[in-house]
């Protein structure tokens, strides 16, 4: 019987095979998350919390491969793949994720203080008060389906780069060779995942 074992691979140029394996993820996670609020959308069902959380982990999701970190920067390669019309899209979900999912910024939230009184005892004042919420709660069923095929464009391009460069990582694993490898990665465990949660993770 034939046994496959691996070790970690410890090349500069496994970083960025890594980081699209990663933002891949991300977009796998958008798909899966649009599928659930689908779900969990009219005329399915009334589950208006559910529509709210789902849209801010689409958001939060569709957000993290063009925002500041430490993996590696392929926005403007993402962005060459659309349309003038897509391109709109997408700064519409960025300006979403930017200026209401992660911060409170637009007219999308907007908290007003009121006075209950009495109709036809206005003369007698206010006898409570309360703060309205009036809030976006989340994705329509347009926005959904933009932000599906954004997220399926940008998987099948980055799914295609990384076969590609998994061919390339290959070749450059085999000048080295397993017992080198193996080696290498002694001198460089892998890190907790736990510790700080502020602190941000080694290139």
């Amino acid at each position: 019987m034939t046994v496959h074992k691996f070790v970690d691979l410890h090349f500069d140029e496994t970083r960025y095979l890594e980081d699209l394996s990663g933002i891949a993820r991300d977009f796998r996670t958008v798909l899966k998350a649009c599928e659930l609020l689908t779900e969990n959308s009219p005329p399915n069902t009334e589950n208006f919390d559910a529509v709210e959380l789902y849209t801010d982990a689409i958001l939060i999701k569709y957000a993290r491969p063009f925002s500041t970190g430490v993996r590696e920067r392929i926005g403007k390669a993402l962005l060459r793949k659309l349309t003038p019309e897509q391109l709109g899209w997408h700064k519409e979900f960025m300006d979403w994720r930017n200026k209401h999912t992660a911060h409170s910024v637009n007219p999308f939230e907007h908290n007003q203080a009121v006075g209950y009184y009495i109709e036809g005892k206005e003369q007698e004042g206010f006898n409570q008060v309360a703060v309205q919420n009036r809030n976006v709660i989340g994705m329509g069923g347009v926005g959904v389906k933009n932000i599906s095929e954004l997220s399926q464009i940008f998987l099948d391009f980055i799914d295609e780069t990384i076969e590609e460069q998994k061919d390339i990582i290959l070749k450059i694993a085999n000048q080295f060779g397993v017992l080198h490898a193996q080696k290498i990665a002694r001198n460089n465990p892998a890190p907790h995942m736990s510790g700080v949660v502020g602190k941000p993770r080694k290139r």
